[in-house]
């Protein structure tokens, strides 16, 4: 046999293969909601070595191992690389979760500023399984062995789950949620006859009331299930009729504002004008004789919930209700009620409705929207105080409004986070996201100069995660970002440039980052930066 050599013709023959790869990309990306850099990096293997056959003068055959890719290999052909990238796909153990976390949420679990919230809530002798992290769910099966002994640690009542990593098991199991939530429904049906075990609790020690209904309402809303909205609505609608003679049953401010979060959490186009129409009825409960009107009055969390509906649900006119919102909790405050503080939460989901809107003027109107939360900050509420997140998603209105000057705009942003964060104001600290979304404007601008400037900006993150800024680690989508910016220019030296990135990115992987894993993005990018380099030369030459 002979001995097998890079760049042979068997592997030029891959120039087809390229095309029909770079095909299946644009489908596989129109089809996910992931971002295009957003591919998760465990869907990939590690790099791998390449077994390579020589042969002897005799019958027999040697056989070493070389690495895949080095950093010397700085003059591979798009061939070479498609062969790295469909090696490292044949090689994959595990499908792209479409529900799970990207880059962007591994890096900080915030996309464009968007808050988390964990949940609190209790469940009896169930061990569970499931991250709730932010619109993500990554939820994995736990083992016979980790129910057992949770079992064992709490076989007498519910355990005590702490605020800020309490985890409800039915938000791990899609069908053990379905299975409670019909069991409470038909059990406390009018046309039901109760049994003796029935009528006292559900099974693992739930009894049938507010603490269980608020238990489930919480587990539909970071389900991710295609309905959550519809079975958190029909559960709060149950509790209002069984409310009528059962008082600890009855739905309290923190049941509708639950189940307003399911409906805001489906992210469907109308889940603003649904969440909207459930608090105007708890304000007419609360302004109305009824026995429970105190305890449904809507406060900060409900108002924020709701505007984080319209955020979420990119329906026309959705960013100007939120901000109409966020000034109705103003005039409220102002007004005398305690309830409803205008917070810096609820006025950053107005400011990325605004981001992610597409209008014209938009991000001028997400500043405007930032610069009234600084004044409410100036005039005494704390709550108002503006934060990372809200940097970050200014940050990315004038990243993805395209106007001239926003990329200025958008860098200047991220300068006087640095300059807050060194005069004191920890809120302020940016963050890999607030970097990458500055990198990213630079990359799709097309600008002459940017992507020079967007390498600028990733060397400036390496310099300050070298320093002891752990928040503000490169990884895969800061250089993926500046891979492409250089990979547009369609130049022979961007397409070296890009190479060299993507050797950076696996010669710190393989000194133990983790975090800059190369993905099929980082390929395919240099791939077509070396196809451009070739079609624009073709061209040339055929003139």
């Amino acid at each position: 046999m002979r001995k097998r050599e890079r760049n042979t013709p068997r592997q030029a023959s891959c120039w087809s293969r390229m095309f029909a790869s770079s095909a299946i990309l644009f489908l596989w990306t129109a089809a996910s909601p992931v971002d295009c850099f957003s591919t998760t990096a465990r869907y990939y293997s590690p790099l791998r070595p390449v077994t390579t056959t020589t042969t002897t003068t005799t019958t027999s055959t040697t056989t070493t191992t070389t690495p895949r890719r080095t950093a010397t290999h700085s003059t591979r052909t798009a061939a070479s690389l498609f062969v790295d990238t469909t090696d490292r796909e044949s090689c994959s153990s595990q499908p792209n979760n479409r529900n799970g976390s990207s880059p962007a949420s591994a890096a900080g679990g915030i996309a464009g500023g968007v808050e988390i919230t964990s949940v609190h809530s209790a469940v009896n002798g169930r061990s569970n399984g499931s991250s709730s992290n932010g619109s993500s769910n990554g939820t994995s099966n736990n083992s016979s062995k980790n129910n057992n002994s949770s079992n064992k640690k709490h076989k007498n009542g519910n355990p005590k789950m702490k605020r800020n990593g309490g985890k409800n098991a039915a938000m791990g199991d899609a069908a053990f949620l379905r299975k409670r939530t019909a069991h409470l429904l038909r059990i406390t049906a009018p046309n039901y006859t109760s049994t003796e075990a029935d009528a006292a609790s559900l099974s693992r020690g739930m009894k049938i009331d507010r603490k269980t209904f608020h238990f489930l309402l919480d587990a539909w809303a970071f389900s991710s299930e295609q309905d959550a909205a519809e079975q958190a609505e029909h559960l709060l609608e149950r509790m209002t009729a069984l409310g009528e003679t059962r008082q600890d049953i009855r739905p309290d401010v923190r049941s509708y504002t639950k189940a307003i979060n399911a409906i805001s959490r489906s992210a469907t186009v109308t889940a603003g004008a649904k969440a909207e129409k459930l608090m105007k009825k708890m304000r007419e409960i609360s302004e109305s004789s009824a026995a429970n009107a105190a305890g449904v009055k809507p406060n900060t969390h409900t108002y924020t919930t709701v505007i984080e509906a319209y955020s979420n649900s990119g329906a026309p006119g959705s960013a100007w209700r939120a901000e109409e919102l966020c000034e109705e909790m103003v005039q409220r405050y102002q007004a005398g009620d305690a309830d409803v503080r205008p917070s810096a939460r609820a006025f950053n989901a107005a400011i990325r409705a605004f981001a992610k809107s597409g209008y014209i003027g938009s991000a001028k109107h997400a500043e405007d929207i930032f610069d009234r939360l600084e004044k409410l900050y100036a005039s005494g509420i704390e709550e108002a105080k503006p934060n990372a997140f809200n940097f970050n998603s200014l940050i990315t209105a004038w990243a993805n409004c395209g106007e001239e000057g926003s990329l200025q705009r958008a860098k200047e942003v991220l300068e006087r986070m640095e300059d807050l964060y060194k005069a004191g104001d920890q809120g302020a600290k940016p963050t890999t996201i607030s970097f990458n979304a500055v990198i990213d404007a630079y990359a799709k601008s097309g600008e002459e100069g940017a992507a020079q400037k967007a390498e600028g900006l990733l060397r400036h993150m390496e310099d300050l995660y070298k320093a002891g800024e752990e928040d503000i680690k490169p990884n895969v989508r800061s250089f993926n970002s500046v891979i492409n910016a250089y990979a547009k220019g369609n130049s022979e030296d961007g397409a070296l440039k890009a190479e060299e990135l993507l050797d950076l990115m696996e010669k710190l992987y393989e000194e133990g980052n983790k975090e800059v894993r190369p993905d099929v993005h980082s390929f395919c990018t240099v791939i077509n930066g070396k196809m451009n380099v070739a079609r624009t030369g073709e061209e040339e030459k055929s003139r």
